[in-house]
């Protein structure tokens, strides 16, 4: 009686998880990022995990950002930075016009030990959406290490990938195909949910701020009226930046700043600190300046028609000041006294 009651709380609580994930609908949750880590963790390299990515056979991506009715082929590029790999998943809207789906955050604080996590971009998924593997407690995080694709980008002889395909020109092994039905996806992509969990912080904050130096705004789709119902249905504080105060497809770099140790940490704009004024000094006064004969300077200025030549000042004659003689000191006499007869 127990175990039939036990089974039927199980039921309970997926259905229940199912009815608030179907109530979502955010454009990320076609892009399941448990099922992405999954197939990252089984790749062998990041061509292969591309590759994975993009097949309908994988079941992993379902995303439709430009309502083409097609779903859209994933770009994956690497950056790097000392012991940090980004893994950056991307979506074009054009040749100039990229959006950040989702990003792997890969450190290595030694040579035993590799965190990941994964973070769904803030217009697609809301602000502090990470994914990590599961451990026994939450506070400790998973070690990575052993991961095929892991172990060869800490490799020697790694070379950073950067997805040769772009916005027209795809691989000929791609064959686009129609988005399933939510329902249907979500059941491909449920089993993952055991083995992964989410998360409240970033492991690695370096390379949080890291990723905001190579982030990517698609000024389409920020326009578009998917964002702006999806970002509708979000709180406040989980909501994506607006389009006027985020540089789109500048080319430059979005400059943040923090602690590594800060907690929780947000992906809100941080302004760029104003430079701090330099401390003004008293200018030391130049001691030739009262000398009356300052020795004559060489003339450095130099023009076509003019060589370097002393440019003594003029003297001032002054008489030398005699001083006046004291008159000569007398000695006095002694005079011895006489005796008396």
């Amino acid at each position: 009686m127990k175990a039939f009651i036990l089974f039927l709380g199980l039921i309970a609580f997926s259905l229940s998880s199912f009815s608030v994930a179907a109530n979502t609908r955010l454009p990320g949750a076609n892009l399941d990022l448990n099922a992405v880590l999954e197939l990252f963790k089984k790749s062998k390299n990041l061509e292969d995990f591309e590759r994975e990515l993009n097949s309908e056979k994988s079941k992993v991506n379902n995303l439709d950002l430009n309502d083409d009715g097609f779903v859209d082929y994933i770009r994956v590029v690497n950056y790097s930075s000392g012991t940090i790999h980004l893994v950056t998943l991307q979506v074009a809207f054009s040749a100039d016009d990229i959006q950040d789906v989702a990003v792997i955050h890969l450190d290595k604080p030694d040579d035993n030990n590799t965190v990941v996590q994964i973070v769904g971009d803030e217009a697609l998924y809301g602000r502090d959406y990470i994914i990590e593997p599961r451990t026994e407690s939450d506070r400790t995080a998973a070690n990575v290490n052993h991961w095929p694709t892991v172990q060869y980008m800490y490799g020697p002889q790694y070379v950073i990938w950067v997805s040769p395909w772009h916005y027209g020109f795809y691989p000929h092994w791609h064959n686009p195909w129609r988005p399933y039905p939510w329902d249907m996806y979500y059941g491909y992509v449920h089993p993952f949910y055991g083995y992964y969990r989410p998360c409240g912080f970033y492991r690695s904050y370096h390379a949080h701020t890291f990723y905001y130096k190579n982030k990517n705004y698609s000024k389409t789709y920020y326009q578009s009226q998917k964002h702006i119902a999806a970002q509708s249905s979000l709180p406040r504080n989980k909501q994506a930046a607006k389009v006027g105060s985020v540089p789109m497809n500048t080319g430059k770099p979005v400059k943040h700043e923090g602690t590594p140790n800060q907690k929780p940490v947000s992906n809100e704009r941080i302004m760029e600190r104003p430079e701090s004024t330099a401390p003004t000094h008293t200018p030391r006064t130049n001691p030739t300046m009262n000398n009356p004969n300052p020795t004559p300077r060489m003339d450095t200025r130099t023009s076509p028609n003019r060589t370097p030549q002393y440019t003594p000042k003029p003297s001032q004659n002054r008489s030398p000041q005699v001083r006046p003689s004291s008159p000569p000191r007398s000695t006095p006499t002694r005079t011895t006294p006489q005796r008396r007869p």
